[in-house]
């Protein structure tokens, strides 16, 4: 991946979600279920990330980090491989207080976690 799936107005995009999850495997049942729900909420994009292939591609991590400089909810999803990590965490921190929600589902994500202002 990344898979991004999207429904736009035109060229703009209203409202950017990005996903990062461990690997394709967890990804795909992300991105069938945003299918189903895109046509509800125009404007949307959702970028879906699996953090194995950073290993494959190391330069992939650059599509990550700009897909979270312009998100406005992040969700992490059973990441836990301390590399992986280690390696998204910085991007997370910078973005806390400038999004409106970062979702964080294990035990390393609990700080970072924010829901609003």
């Amino acid at each position: 991946m990344p898979g991004s799936v999207n429904h736009n107005l035109g060229d703009k995009f209203s409202y950017r979600i990005v996903i990062v999850t461990l690997d394709s495997h967890n990804a795909r049942p992300c991105e069938r279920a945003l299918n189903n729900m895109l046509s509800d909420f125009a404007g949307l994009k959702i970028d879906i990330f699996a953090a194995a292939e950073w290993d494959e591609d190391p330069e992939s991590f650059e599509i990550v980090k700009k897909a979270i400089k312009g998100a406005d909810i992040i969700i992490i999803n059973l990441l836990f491989l301390e590399h992986h990590v280690k390696k998204l965490l910085p991007e997370i921190q910078l973005r806390r207080n400038s999004c409106d929600a970062i979702v964080g589902m294990n035990i390393g994500w609990v700080e970072p976690t924010k829901i609003s202002s």
